[in-house]
């Protein structure tokens, strides 16, 4: 295995998550709000993955990239683009949550997870929560409170505590909920 918990990525995957990202945000030479492009020579490079999230999701593969904004204090966005290796069509992306706390088709690839214990759930909360630090400029996490249906970890930029990642859990043990909050800066 490397280090993104699966084996080699030599299958073209990410030339095919290339062609996927130029379909889905085109380069234009004026973007509007809320609108994206992905720059055909941006690199793409390996995400690194929680092996116990690795081996939940064995057929996603995780890589990391940036897209361009129409925001002049925020030009270009970190994202982690999630790809099922068998269905290249299905990409996930999750922003970086600085720029937005919200990416609910990325988040829904954990949500029915089930986690039965106290441990089961800090390793699978730290392993998503990971994802977003490796978004943020000297990102870490710190669990911040462990409840029995829900647990919640700081998310730092450096020593400054920026976002509450939030997972909240059902009656049957499954992860039923994920949630960026703005924390204190």
């Amino acid at each position: 295995m490397d280090r993104t918990g699966h084996g080699q990525t030599g299958d073209g995957l990410k030339e095919r998550t290339r062609a996927q990202l130029l379909r889905l945000y085109p380069y234009k030479d004026l973007l509007g709000p809320e609108e994206f492009a992905f720059d055909e020579g941006e690199e793409i490079r390996d995400a690194i993955v929680d092996g116990t999230l690795a081996a939940r999701l064995p057929a996603w593969r995780f890589f990391k990239t940036r897209l361009t904004t129409s925001y002049e204090e925020y030009p270009c966005v970190e994202i982690v683009v999630g790809v099922d290796a068998n269905n290249p069509d299905d990409v996930r992306i999750l922003k970086a949550p600085s720029f937005s706390p919200r990416s609910p088709e990325f988040f829904d690839l954990f949500k029915g997870m089930r986690a039965p214990t106290g441990p089961d759930r800090d390793t699978l909360t730290a392993g998503i929560a990971n994802l977003l630090a490796s978004l943020v400029h000297k990102g870490r996490i710190e669990v911040d409170e462990i409840l029995e249906d829900r647990s919640v970890w700081k998310l730092f930029r450096g020593d400054a505590s920026r976002n509450l990642v939030i997972f909240e859990f059902d009656q049957n043990d499954r992860l039923a909920a994920i949630q960026i909050e703005r924390g204190s800066c």
